[in-house]
């Protein structure tokens, strides 16, 4: 913005000149998304895909936490790696509870119907603590 302006602006809004915020770049970058609404594919990046689950489908999530830790970082890996998690810890025996914080859900998450199946298979959950007094 020219000098000029920023002293017409200061003045005019009766600021100190401690209250002007000089930056070097765009202010409202909302308003370039007038751009991205154009048909210019060329411009525009592929569209993102995230990773599969690291340790397979055809292979325990629990077999692969023998080896090693791993580590799930969303959006980048798919959200599969944790339905996935969550119904091999459904299906083991060894697993006795299963303790999550469920903010919200869609119609179709996977997630309820794994924690009802688990539920029927006498898996603790998080209302079982609260019940016996417990944090």
């Amino acid at each position: 913005m020219p000098e000029q302006m920023i002293a017409y602006l200061t003045e005019s809004l009766s600021l100190a000149a401690e209250d002007v915020y000089v930056t070097d770049g765009p202010l409202n970058l909302q308003d370039l998304m007038a751009l991205y609404e154009l048909n210019r594919p060329d411009l525009k990046d592929e569209s993102f895909c995230a990773a599969p689950p690291r340790w397979g489908s055809d292979r325990s999530i629990f077999d692969s936490l023998k080896e090693r830790d791993l580590l799930m970082h969303h959006p980048y890996d798919s959200y599969d790696s944790v339905t996935n998690f969550l119904n091999d810890a459904v299906d083991d025996d060894d697993v006795v509870a299963i303790k999550i914080c469920l903010y919200r859900t869609g119609p179709e998450s996977p997630i309820p119907p794994a924690l009802i199946r688990a539920a029927e298979k006498g898996k603790r959950g998080n209302g079982a603590n609260r019940a016996q007094g417990s944090v």
